[in-house]
């Protein structure tokens, strides 16, 4: 067995040095880059088995775990009461970049849809991006060279407005 063991908090002391005051201009400006994460302060949290809520007070990333506050009990969880994420749900809502990107993706369906078989043939090889928002603009641009044809619904706004205009 090996005389060195993995260091824990239970039988080890980590080393601290003494480190100046950090300068000002470096503690003001841009606020720190938030973590990667869902699991950040004040975030809702849902339990997987039982549904009972909680809202995360602190995160430890490296052990996965957080101190919760119960809004229920009205109580915060206990110095030592730490929970592990794994047995939790971050309460989540769609970013608007995300809302945009599916309005994007259903925008881009509907306008396949009415596109006749040749037509939609050369937009699945030229438009074919992960980005909906950008397959979009190429089928907008194709259609703008000629190379795929107007929709009926497309052409008719187009003549109206050129009418308009006159």
């Amino acid at each position: 067995m090996s005389q060195y063991t993995t260091p824990t908090i239970e039988t080890h002391i980590p080393l601290t040095e003494e480190i100046p005051p950090e300068p000002t201009e470096l503690a003001v400006g841009r606020p720190d880059i938030p973590p990667p994460s869902l699991w950040q302060h004040s975030v809702k949290v849902v339990h997987k088995v039982t549904g009972k809520t909680a809202i995360v007070q602190r995160v430890d990333w490296a052990m996965n775990m957080f101190r919760a506050y119960y809004p229920d009990e009205g109580r915060f969880a206990e110095r030592t009461e730490w929970e592990h994420c794994r047995n939790w749900d971050v309460a989540v809502t769609f970013s608007p970049k995300e809302l945009e990107r599916q309005r994007a993706r259903a925008q881009l369906d509907e306008e396949i849809a009415k596109l006749d078989p040749k037509g939609f043939a050369a937009v699945t090889v030229l438009c074919d991006d992960p980005d909906p928002a950008r397959a979009l603009a190429k089928l907008e641009a194709l259609r703008q060279l000629g190379v795929v044809k107007a929709s009926p619904e497309a052409a008719a706004h187009v003549v109206a407005e050129v009418k308009k205009g006159k």
